[in-house]
């Protein structure tokens, strides 16, 4: 049994930066002379890698505003050339900004597990206020964590889904996505040892069965990775099995588009 404490995003970018900047600031100040132009390269390059971080948390369908790109940009400037300007006070060693470094990562994972707490309260919340049985529920960070989370209940027949801002006054309202009807081609491709594979990552799956043609499709898909409040286009994650209409398997795998 995988233990997941849901605190952080995979690939969280405020969590990097902590860890990261106040090395590179350690470097930037390393040499006196030639301090300016390493800032200012550094605070150039950090800047356009949150441009990248906003843009790739757009597309994934998170609402973060891109006001936060400037703030960002503002606090890295500080953090790039203050201490050439700034007398001693900013004269750190290469251990004192990695230790300051650690310590805002460490009060920020804390941050995190209280956010955390809070939203899945209103996600037990609803999932005790339903009638069908619940198999499992979680509220996963969304990024920019810890502001968004995505809230997850799991139930026999479908999972019920929604984004929120924790700490937002607007009233938290699930969609319900519901399975296919079980059938034939459902069964053999539950069978199938890559789509066991897949199950035993997906934590919320839901399945789906199109007939195209002379084709039977199965597509599997994980609620955490699909924006289900504002399209129902292209999902991330898909595993999808062809079948053939008399039930040979044609193909199988991750769609790639």
């Amino acid at each position: 049994m995988r233990v997941s404490w849901d605190w952080l995003f995979i690939v969280d970018p405020i969590l990097t930066a902590l860890l990261l900047v106040p090395q590179v600031a350690s470097w930037v100040q390393r040499d006196k002379e030639k301090a300016f132009w390493r800032a200012l390269a550094m605070w150039a390059l950090f800047t356009v890698l949150a441009v990248l971080a906003w843009g790739g948390e757009w597309a994934v369908g998170s609402s973060v505003s891109f006001r936060i790109v400037p703030v960002a940009s503002v606090v890295l400037a500080a953090v790039f050339f203050l201490p050439s300007y700034g007398g001693r006070f900013f004269q750190w060693t290469r251990r004192e900004w990695c230790m300051a470094g650690l310590v805002l990562a460490v009060l920020y994972i804390g941050l995190c597990g209280f956010e955390h707490h809070l939203a899945l309260e209103r996600v037990r919340a609803f999932a005790r206020s339903q009638s069908r049985p619940v198999e499992r529920f979680a509220a996963v960070p969304l990024p920019p964590s810890p502001v968004e989370w995505n809230g997850l209940v799991l139930t026999p027949g479908g999972v019920y889904g929604t984004r929120f801002d924790v700490d937002g006054d607007r009233p938290v309202r699930f969609r319900f996505l519901r399975d296919s009807p079980m059938n034939s081609f459902i069964e053999k491709a539950y069978q199938l040892p890559a789509v066991k594979t897949y199950l035993g990552f997906a934590r919320f799956p839901v399945v789906r069965f199109h007939p195209v043609g002379n084709r039977d499709i199965v597509d599997f898909f994980d609620i955490r990775f699909f924006n289900y409040e504002e399209r129902e286009g292209p999902r991330p994650f898909v595993y999808r099995v062809v079948f053939s209409n008399d039930g040979r398997l044609l193909k199988q795998g991750l769609l790639t588009r």
